[in-house]
């Protein structure tokens, strides 16, 4: 459990994961990069993903999550990469913060 609060990057990419991207990525406070490009994900991107303020990259690219972007990810506001290409995410996502 302690990893969980310490963990600085995940690089989970291209590892033919299924299934939703799990909630728990929410608990991992110290969490700066986040790759989970190409990969089976499904379903919604998970609202918790806005609880990790230090993240600077999120690769959710070649995925198949759908659904709107959470507007919670404005809760990252040291986010300098976005990379959601080639997924079935839809709506607006709005830029609140300025560097």
């Amino acid at each position: 459990m302690l990893t969980m609060f310490v963990a600085v990057r995940q690089a989970l990419f291209n590892n033919e994961m299924t299934g939703t991207v799990p909630t728990q990525l929410g608990m991992l406070f110290n969490l700066t990069c986040l790759w989970l490009m190409a990969n089976e994900f499904h379903g919604t991107t998970p609202s918790e993903l806005g609880k990790l303020k230090r993240l600077e990259w999120l690769l959710l690219d070649n995925t198949n999550v759908s659904g709107a972007i959470p507007t919670e990810l404005m809760g990252a506001t040291e986010l300098i990469k976005l990379f959601l290409y080639t997924t079935e995410l839809t709506g607006p996502f709005h830029l609140s913060w300025e560097n």
